[in-house]
């Protein structure tokens, strides 16, 4: 079993939810999307858990979009 935890880095987000880098942001700032976690000292990855959780969410009808 596989427990290490996996990140996707921005691009990698937009591109999996067909959003742009803005939006992203924007739902990150708002409290509607997860808070990145900060790999190093100029990368940040946002925790797949989290995302998939997120959709998840979306799919039992909570409206994280604004």
């Amino acid at each position: 079993m596989n427990t290490q935890t996996q990140y996707l880095r921005p691009k990698a987000v937009c591109e999996l939810l067909s959003i742009s880098k803005a939006t992203l942001y924007r739902w990150t700032d708002k409290g509607h999307f997860p808070r990145p976690v900060k790999l190093g000292v100029r990368a940040v990855g946002y925790d797949m858990a989290d995302i998939q959780n997120f959709l998840n969410d979306r799919k039992g009808g909570a409206d994280h979009a604004e």
